[in-house]
């Protein structure tokens, strides 16, 4: 049997070209690389296709990357098969996608890693698959800063202990300041230590569907938060023109940009309430170091709101789920 190196599920995942080696060669005539070439030579390089299903199969289960697309499919399945009350506990298809495929992404970055022993850069540019060719549009939308944030190859993926996921015991409230210290002591022992980058798990999505802790070219912490409630969308509310003008506020984001908002009011409140350890989830939080992302499969276009919010939407949504994307719709 076949199996996907590492390398080749980094150019699928990443959307990076391979050179037409035999062994890619192969995969194309063989029909798990959907990409159609007048002409097939080891000269010529390529950006690989396939289909979850076509990667499922080809996905060796001693690599990390290929366990995440296992539980992707797993919890789609299940997700087609479970009742009606279990499907409110599991989230929708595009949660289940999303969160499966960035673990996918990172977890991929360190199996190469792992293989080469080669240290991995990459920019959150190439981790949400923005289209490069239409990068200058962007900046149009968003500020320098943000851009700045985003194409940058600010982040590594080097020595480390295999990837971990943690479970918050404490969940956000804004109710009393009795609720929040829980809170917001438990992110303040959150550390990356020797993990590649870990994920963290909200007690019920609290305010994201996903939580990443990435390493930065300078070792220090970054949070990634990325929201998928925005493929709920509410078709009694009038939604903003598609053409949008500069700058973009709050108001423009699905729901109106509560989630971010939560975000922006518990970075405060570290500031405010705790002594911050170095290192940490709320010491990457209290300095600024962290990115919110709404993801919307719906007509929206990618646009940023100030240095801290992305909205993903439109072709840029499409791209990032291109293999999958036939699960990901609002049900």
């Amino acid at each position: 049997m076949f199996f996907l190196r590492p390398s080749y599920g980094r150019a699928l995942l990443f959307g990076e070209n391979l050179l037409l080696d035999d062994e890619v060669m192969r995969l194309i005539s063989d029909g798990f690389f959907t990409n159609s070439l007048d002409t097939l030579s080891p000269s010529t390089s390529v950006v690989p296709q396939t289909s979850i299903v076509a990667m499922n199969l080809l996905s060796k289960n001693k690599f990390n990357y290929s366990k995440e697309i296992r539980k992707m499919v797993d919890s789609l399945l299940s997700y087609l098969d479970d009742s009606t009350e279990q499907k409110k506990n599991s989230g929708n298809p595009l949660e289940i996608v999303i969160n499966r495929l960035i673990t996918a992404k990172l977890a991929v970055l360190f199996d190469v890693f792992e293989a080469t022993n080669t240290t991995q850069s990459f920019s959150l540019f190439s981790l949400f698959q923005l289209q490069q060719s239409e990068s200058e549009d962007l900046k149009e939308f968003m500020s320098m800063k943000l851009y700045g944030m985003l194409n940058s190859n600010s982040f590594l993926m080097m020595s480390g202990t295999q990837y971990e996921a943690v479970q918050l015991s404490s969940s956000y409230s804004r109710s009393s300041d009795d609720i929040i210290q829980p809170f917001l002591d438990e992110v303040n022992q959150v550390f990356l230590e020797d993990a590649s980058f870990k994920e963290i798990k909200l007690i019920h999505n609290d305010f994201a569907d996903g939580v990443w802790m990435l390493r930065t070219k300078y070792g220090d912490p970054f949070i990634l938060f990325v929201d998928t409630k925005s493929a709920q969308i509410n078709v009694r509310k009038k939604q903003p023109p598609a053409q949008l003008t500069q700058p973009c506020k709050l108001s423009d984001l699905p729901t109106e940009g509560k989630q971010a908002s939560r975000l922006h009011n518990i970075t405060e409140l570290i500031r405010a309430l705790i002594d911050v350890n170095k290192g940490s989830m709320a010491d990457a939080l209290s300095n600024g170091r962290y990115l919110f992302v709404y993801v919307n499969a719906g007509q929206r276009e990618t646009f940023g709101v100030g240095d801290k919010i992305l909205h993903l939407g439109g072709k840029d949504t499409k791209s990032f789920l291109s293999f999958c994307a036939e699960f990901c719709v609002s049900t």
